[in-house]
């Protein structure tokens, strides 16, 4: 289960869950990203992630705060930011993406 939170760059950050949170653990999340919840399953918008097949280490790091955070259950977290037509970015680290969806 892949969960989405925005925050007020828009910014995304995708919680990837192998069990449903909790109201208090989205809440707890919502405090760390200082973003709110999104109850939707895509999200559609241009934006520059990390590679659907690499693990970042800003993931390993995320993962790590919210299991000391009594959180169980998360695999991966990753960040997403808004593109723009003139940022440039690592395609060897990171991809394009026009959609956020589970897989």
């Amino acid at each position: 289960m892949i969960l989405y939170f925005q925050d007020k760059f828009e910014t995304i950050f995708a919680v990837d869950s192998s069990t449903k949170l909790n109201d208090i653990d989205l809440k707890k999340l919502e405090w760390l990203f200082v973003a709110k919840h999104i109850n939707q399953a895509s999200i559609n918008s241009n934006f520059v992630g990390p590679k659907k097949t690499m693990i970042s280490p800003w993931s390993t790091n995320a993962v790590e705060i919210s299991e000391n955070m009594a959180i169980t259950g998360i695999l991966r977290i990753e960040k997403f930011v808004p593109k723009k037509s003139s940022d440039y970015f690592d395609p060897m680290l990171f991809e394009d993406y026009s959609i956020i969806e589970q897989c």
